[in-house]
């Protein structure tokens, strides 16, 4: 994000770049771990009030002799092995799902101007599942104006006393299309994207994400947490504790890709639009943490999904503590 300047704390070109992973800074707690915002880096939000910085780090180097020096060129230090890393593992390599995994690493429920969505270091490698819990990613073509679904079977380790409980995470990446013309309504493309259930009643519910995004006033979802218009969709771990009353027995992942001003691309109606790609990553976490939750879950999905991490690598990244 850069080294402020005077009065002037806000970030500035190329960090304000929604395509790259804008790090800001963050302070070393009494524990070591990720503390205070750290006041000599800047700031976001980017260009349309575009949620930046994405993530942030340790910003507080002490050197020889003792004393202490802060900048944000440490904590782009601290950072930058884990996207390499992570495309490096990815057994299909891929900028935006490798972005997605850090994003979807991080620590924090709400996004903060100066600390982004938080650490993407919490324990564990992005691309390591944490005990009691799987990760699911993937890549997806999405043809605008067509609703795109997922059914993924409801875990038995997500079921407790007859609900469903547990926690659920979400992160997806657009690959956008921008307005060529380089003024306003720079992105002509988003996605809108959840996890449903169906509830006792067999009504469809939302675990992440809103089932009235499309229903909501424009300038209201472009402001606040919804940011209909931005590439990254990030919905942090949701907690559901005291179960939910469900029917069936999947869950669905929902997402479709919507495109305006498409006068300026020559297309007339959707059909003339080329598919876009769309990165997903999907966390499910068992209520107890159960050690056992990922081998039983794989072995529900095993006709569904594949190993997507290359693990024959040693790899070890060190962190200021």
């Amino acid at each position: 994000v850069g080294n402020a300047d005077g009065d002037n704390d806000r970030l500035a070109p190329p960090a304000d770049c929604d395509v790259a992973l804008v790090v800001g800074g963050h302070l070393a707690a009494a524990d070591g771990g990720p503390g205070e915002p750290c006041r000599v880096c800047c700031k976001g939000p980017g260009p349309d009030l575009m949620q930046k910085p994405d993530v942030s780090n340790f910003s507080q180097l002490r050197v020889i002799g003792g004393s202490t020096v802060i900048g944000s060129s440490y904590a782009n230090a601290v950072t930058a092995p884990l996207p390499a890393h992570a495309l490096h593992r990815l057994r299909e390599p891929d900028p935006d799902l490798a972005k997605a995994l850090l994003l979807h690493a991080t620590d924090r429920n709400h996004h903060d101007s100066r600390l982004g969505w938080g650490s993407p270091f919490n324990g564990r490698l992005p691309w390591e599942c944490e005990q009691g819990a799987i990760t699911m990613s993937f890549k997806a073509s999405i043809r605008p104006g067509f609703a795109y679904y997922w059914e993924i079977p409801i875990l038995p380790g997500l079921v407790r006393d007859g609900k469903l409980c547990g926690g659920f995470k979400l992160t997806a990446i657009l690959n956008p299309r921008v307005n060529p013309s380089g003024t306003g309504n720079h992105y002509a493309s988003r996605l809108q994207t959840n996890l449903q259930f169906l509830d006792g009643r067999e009504k469809r519910q939302a675990i992440l994400g809103s089932l009235k995004e499309g229903e909501t006033e424009e300038q209201e979802a472009r402001a606040g947490e919804m940011r209909k218009w931005r590439p990254i969709r990030h919905y942090p771990l949701r907690q559901i504790p005291r179960g939910r009353a469900f029917s069936g027995n999947t869950l669905r992942l929902y997402a479709q890709a919507f495109v305006r001003d498409k006068y300026l691309f020559g297309w007339s109606t959707n059909e003339d639009i080329p598919e876009q790609s769309a990165a997903f990553v999907l966390t499910f976490v068992s209520p107890e943490q159960s050690p056992d939750f990922y081998d039983t879950s794989r072995a529900v999905l095993r006709d569904l999904v594949d190993t997507a991490i290359l693990t024959e690598q040693e790899i070890q990244l060190g962190y200021p503590r």
